[in-house]
């Protein structure tokens, strides 16, 4: 093998492999700030969708407690009570 052919092998594995290694880490590292992104976008969803669901359970929580204490329902409680015992 001559001396041409030696230099191009070696200035080929010079140039490549530092290439291979940084975009290895590259690559690695970008995938990492993805992934860590798309887990706090996961989260920030759940959190609003919890916040949501617990604002309407409330809400939800007060209308049946207005409807508990309104005259008009109990009594008409009362008398469903009595037409159907």
């Amino acid at each position: 093998m001559g001396i041409y052919i030696k230099l191009l092998i070696m200035m080929v594995l010079i140039s490549i492999i530092p290439i291979l290694v940084i975009s290895s880490y590259a690559t690695y590292a970008s995938t990492q700030t993805i992934q860590n992104e798309i887990r706090l976008n996961q989260q920030m969803f759940t959190t609003l969708t919890n916040d949501r669901i617990q604002d309407y359970l409330s809400v939800r929580k007060g209308d049946a407690d207005i409807l508990a204490n309104s005259q008009i329902v109990v009594k008409n409680l009362k008398r469903f009570k009595y037409v159907h015992a």
